[in-house]
């Protein structure tokens, strides 16, 4: 068999594993890695704000003293 057979033959295969259920399953796959991401992005921000606040407020409080 030659290489041009060989492409014949393997080009319907992997037009048959495309599906859509595959699809589906990959994007559900992204979007809950970008969730978790975006989800630990938000704590991350918050708990280095709130660091930052309470250094504040308590150099305040030692002004204050």
């Amino acid at each position: 068999m030659n290489a041009r057979s060989q492409g014949s033959l393997v080009l319907p295969v992997l037009q048959l594993r495309f599906s859509y259920f595959s699809l589906h399953v990959s994007f559900l796959i992204h979007f809950f890695i970008f969730f978790l991401l975006f989800l630990f992005h938000i704590s991350f921000f918050t708990n280095f704000i709130s660091f930052f606040l309470d250094l504040l407020v308590l150099s305040i409080l030692q002004l204050i003293k």
